[in-house]
């Protein structure tokens, strides 16, 4: 264990030079307590959850980080960054921040981020192996506390894929903050040969940075604003990740965006990776549910549910949810089963005869991931209308691409697509909202994702 009089520096905002490029220095006693913590969570999350997860963190690094990035944020409202706190629309028991981080701890909620950018990584792997020495170069959007850009970077740098060029973007300098501290942890657990430059600018990036080999750039201010700023820079896009943004935006500000990424198009095309919460959903688990599943899983081996595969479920995302359908047309999900809880239980059922300290623990931890859904911001447009607005652009501009992941599978749900905005089953003819809907309540979803591979032109 940590001896805990240890002082832990906290970590610093750093200028360079005369410029709007700032980066974050870390202590060596903030890494090592990191490393620490993380060291037995690491080996019993990989036991008894997953082994292919690209990084794992213990509930006390996101404590640490959360508590480290309000030094972060000081830092950068003394340089002139504005700085305004999320507003999550909720009496906060706790920084919202630890339920961003969190979202690597609990199964469901991290799992299909990194199956989204996995299958990037992987597409960005075979594009690198035709030019061995080329600077891959991605875009992100909506940087949150890098989660996803988390998932890519380390999972591109276990493939060997190190020549790359990452900016992400987010109009909150407070997720940038958190980012910077996130990766830039990752980043110092390298060896020193091995470690990337990660910048925070303010603005407008300067035109040599969109070209800089194995550098991470962080950037605070509007996502369109800087994707129409990234044009004049003619930078040449291989990949594009944007992760639980475009729900939040009106549908033509985030068509908006993809069109204007598109125009910075590389030679080998375009993947596109998006995730984001459905409409209309909460989820609210309690602690009686829990507990239940836990005692049942003293008894049996919950990830052999057979509800968990009572359906073909998209994205080989087996599961099965009690849920109600209110009045106002919300859906509030009660219980969760599927394999990856199931992993989830029967762990924690271990720990109730053997550490129950930690089972409190990695309760409150779960709890606090799962509320993300009931934040203030509403959907305003929801992952499957985002997604058909992109693909009819697509066709219009008689675009060759391929859909690899689908917000909705309609078909497998009886319908087929009539136009651009309509959709059929027998006599029943509905538009691209409607169709949402009524499959929602066949299966209500919360993250729904949306993957397009779109080939170069010629």
């Amino acid at each position: 264990m940590r001896k805990e009089n240890k002082k832990i520096h906290n970590p610093e905002l750093i200028k360079l030079d005369d410029s709007n490029i700032f980066m974050v220095k870390i202590h060596q006693t903030f890494t090592d307590a990191c490393v620490e913590y993380d060291r037995q969570w690491d080996m019993d999350f990989k036991k008894h959850i997953a082994e292919n997860y690209p990084y794992t963190m213990s509930p006390e690094t996101t404590q640490l980080i959360a508590t480290g990035s309000e030094f972060i944020k000081n830092n950068m409202a003394s340089f002139g960054f504005t700085v305004n706190p999320w507003d999550t629309g909720r009496m906060e028991r706790e920084p919202y921040v630890l339920g961003v981080l969190r979202r690597v701890c609990v199964t469901d909620t991290i799992e299909p981020i990194f199956d989204n950018t996995d299958k990037m990584a992987n597409y960005l792997h075979q594009i690198a192996n035709n030019d061995k020495e080329r600077i891959l170069q991605i875009r992100s959007f909506f940087t949150g506390a890098g989660v996803a850009e988390k998932c890519l970077i380390s999972r591109l740098h276990t493939k060997g894929l190190r020549n790359f060029n990452l900016i992400s973007t987010d109009n909150s300098a407070e997720s940038i903050a958190v980012a910077a501290l996130n990766l830039q942890l990752w980043n110092s657990s390298l060896k020193p040969e091995d470690q990337y430059a990660i910048k925070i600018v303010d603005g407008d990036i300067p035109k040599d940075l969109y070209y800089s080999n194995r550098t991470i750039i962080l950037q605070v201010g509007d996502a369109l604003q800087c994707s129409q700023n990234d044009i004049k820079a003619k930078p040449m896009f291989d990949a594009l990740l944007l992760d639980n943004g475009l729900p939040y935006l009106d549908r033509h500000y985030g068509n908006d965006l993809l069109l204007s990424v598109c125009k910075n198009m590389g030679n080998d095309g375009l993947i596109v990776a998006a995730l984001g919460l459905d409409a209309n959903i909460k989820v609210e688990i309690d602690t009686t549910y829990h507990l239940s599943m836990i005692f049942k899983a003293l008894r049996t081996d919950l990830r052999k549910d057979p509800r968990i595969n009572s359906f073909q479920a998209p994205y080989d995302y087996p599961h099965y949810y009690e849920f109600i359908s209110k009045e106002d047309g919300s859906i509030l999900i009660k219980k969760v089963v599927s394999d990856g809880a199931g992993r989830t239980y029967n762990w924690l059922a271990l720990l109730l005869r053997t550490n129950p300290g930690k089972l409190v623990k990695i309760l409150k931890t779960i709890k606090s991931a799962t509320e993300l859904s009931r934040v203030k911001d509403a959907v305003i447009t929801t992952p499957f209308e985002t997604h058909m607005q992109f693909v009819n652009h697509l066709l219009s501009q008689d675009l060759s691409f391929e859909e690899i992941e689908k917000p909705l599978e309609y078909e497998k749900l009886g319908w087929s697509r009539s136009g651009e905005d309509l959709f059929v089953q027998g006599e029943r003819v509905v538009n691209t909202k409607e169709l949402m809907d009524i499959c929602r309540e066949d299966d209500p979803l919360v993250l729904r994702k949306s993957i397009i591979k779109i080939k170069p032109k010629g």
